[in-house]
């Protein structure tokens, strides 16, 4: 059996959804967004199980032939509530609860058709993107004021801060508030304790079009964005009104990028994620980061009906 692990309301897992019944391949959707009620995992020599059950679904995982595709979220197991506990007795149990999801998440990445994982550090991937041979912007993670202050006037006042992890969304009620890439100005800087919580800036690279490109085993479906036309979407093309117009293509990266991408995969074991870089006035493609999620609702645009293409190798 296949299983499809995503969130139930991710659009593009639907549209797998529609293309697997089209090519006739049965699956079951196990989705991740939901309580876990119950679960025994079986390890012997002769059996290896998982029995799990989610908002009263059951399901008998044969952890041996059933295969998998990875979309996206998180198994949401939660620890026992037991009362009167000490703090390090609470620690003990997050531990043995934390070991359990990670070995059943790891299993179910490396059994997938299309090996993924559900997130990077940042950090790691900029270091191999400058081992293999890319371009990166400049960049720092510091505590120190002055630190943030030289690395300001070395890039001629030109940078930009981000989160390390991934951006953090805020229900204020009638609406989100979004964390963003977002400049940094002397006055901000100004503002800054001494010594403040770790954090990521870098150079603000002057580009010409940005490029988002989903990879899956190998194969590159590219779009240029035109962000620099409005002023809203310069320092991140996702800041964007409904009003504003964000003008994208398709695009070819160079065979030299695509190779040099590839090795980064191979490095990070996953097979599939969506790539953003960045294509200066000088002809330069500067990388920027992976999101392994792999993003990739904005390339409807370009008509290449991913949707399906994964659904034919899943």
């Amino acid at each position: 059996m296949l299983y499809l692990l995503s969130n139930e309301f991710d659009t593009s897992i639907h549209n797998i959804m529609y293309w697997l019944r089209y090519f006739n391949k049965p699956f079951t959707p196990i989705y991740l967004n939901r309580s876990i009620d119950d679960f025994c995992i079986h390890l012997s020599d002769s059996k290896q199980m998982l029995e799990l059950t989610i908002s009263n679904h059951h399901y008998s995982i044969d952890l041996e032939t059933d295969t998998f595709f990875y979309r996206r979220g998180g198994f949401n197991f939660v620890a026992l509530n037991i009362p009167n506990v000490s703090s390090q007795f609470s620690v003990f149990i997050t531990n043995e609860l934390k070991t359990v999801k990670q070995f059943v998440e790891r299993l179910f990445y490396n059994s997938s058709n299309v090996t993924t994982i559900n997130s990077l550090n940042k950090l790691d991937v900029l270091k191999y993107a400058v081992e293999i041979g890319l371009k990166i912007p400049k960049s720092i993670i510091t505590t120190k004021k002055e630190a943030l202050r030289k690395f300001f006037y070395e890039n001629n006042k030109k940078i930009i801060v981000k989160p390390l992890y991934e951006g953090l969304n805020i229900d204020v009620g009638n609406g989100f508030l979004k964390t963003y890439t977002s400049r940094i100005e002397v006055e901000d800087i100004n503002t800054f304790e001494n010594v403040f919580y770790p954090t990521f800036f870098q150079e603000e690279v002057e580009k010409v079009v940005e490029i988002r490109t989903f990879y899956l085993k190998t194969n590159f479906y590219s779009m240029a964005i035109f962000s620099q036309e409005n002023e809203e979407t310069k320092v991140d093309f996702r800041n964007y009104s409904l009003n504003g117009r964000l003008i994208t293509t398709t695009f070819e990266l160079p065979d030299l990028v695509k190779s040099k991408l590839i090795r980064i995969f191979e490095k990070l074991r996953i097979e599939t994620g969506s790539v953003d870089l960045c294509l200066t006035s000088s002809s330069d493609f500067i990388f920027l980061e992976i999101n392994p999620v792999g993003q990739y609702s904005m390339l409807y645009n370009c008509n290449y009906n991913l949707d399906r293409e994964i659904a034919k190798i899943i």
